[in-house]
């Protein structure tokens, strides 16, 4: 049966849902650090109602993805890699048939959002390769019937010259969140800093990974107790978030930058279905309180 091929929208404004093992060098779950954030070069991508406004072309390396919503909707910028050789009719066929869009990509999605007018406060990490071919997507609708924003036209190709030449920024402290059936291998406490964060699939089925962040004295389990009751949580998140999937055993190279403050407390939830009638992961278990501490 085909399915959609990107997750649907979600009834929230701000984020639908994703977001840790460490990596590198640094002791297990122990890797972050106080200072000032690193220097970025980043891609501000500006979001229309139905466009989105970005360089055709830019150079390789390491880079950062804003989004600025100049649109009256909220909008979304669903970040893909195309494999080599396929070409936006591709996609576009693949939509209109509701066939997933796995075939075509080299990895997992990773999600941006903001609300008409403002800039989202989450931001994406990712090596941009030379030679290599970007989408910029957006999956919402206006309303339940309305057509996608991609049908309007609200799509992208962004293409990384092939050259050498790779301006570069300075790189964060890395957390890995690893994504199993159906729970997230997390620490209960992560240190101050800024911090890639990147998901490992070591599961069966496909996961995503969304960190938010809660409003200040809203517990933990206070926000998963009124999310099981299927009440509208949407008032206790403090930021857009980002999403991170990753298909089974298989990692995302794109990262969510994070500047971690003492005394914040992060969620992090699953929200596929392993099918259209099969519960949602975190009905099953997957989800993960993380608190940042001095």
């Amino acid at each position: 049966m085909p399915t959609t091929p990107l997750p649907p929208a979600r009834p929230r404004i701000r984020l639908p849902f994703s977001r840790l093992l460490l990596a590198g060098s640094c002791a297990l779950f122990g890797c972050t650090s106080e200072g000032p954030a690193p220097a970025e070069r980043i891609i501000e991508v500006v979001a229309h109602d139905y466009a989105f406004q970005v360089a055709d072309t830019v150079d390789p390396g390491l880079v950062t993805f804003a989004l600025r919503n100049q649109g009256s909707v909220v909008h979304e910028m669903i970040l893909l890699k195309l494999n080599p050789g396929v070409t936006l009719r591709d996609l576009h066929t693949a939509d209109q048939r509701d066939e997933v869009f796995r075939p075509f990509l080299d990895g997992g999605s990773a999600v941006l959002f903001a609300s008409a007018g403002e800039v989202g406060t989450g931001r994406l990490v990712r090596e941009l390769e030379p030679g290599s071919n970007y989408v910029l997507w957006c999956n919402f609708s206006d309303s339940e019937g309305a057509p996608k924003h991609a049908r309007l036209g609200m799509f992208k190709l962004v293409h990384v010259r092939d050259t050498r030449t790779r301006p570069t920024q300075a790189a964060a402290n890395q957390l890995i969140i690893e994504s199993n059936d159906y729970a997230f291998r997390a620490p209960d406490s992560v240190r101050a800093g800024v911090t890639d964060i990147l998901i490992r699939n070591v599961g069966k089925q496909r996961h995503e990974v969304s960190l938010s962040l809660l409003k200040p004295g809203t517990p933990a389990t206070f926000f998963f107790d009124q999310y099981r009751k299927g009440a509208n949580v949407d008032s206790l998140y403090a930021d857009d978030g980002a999403v991170l999937t990753a298909y089974p055993g298989g990692d995302n190279r794109t990262a969510v930058r994070v500047t971690f403050a003492a005394g914040q407390t992060y969620i992090v939830v699953c929200e596929f279905r392993d099918t259209p009638a099969s519960p949602t992961h975190i009905s099953l278990g997957m989800f993960k309180a993380i608190e940042v501490v001095p």
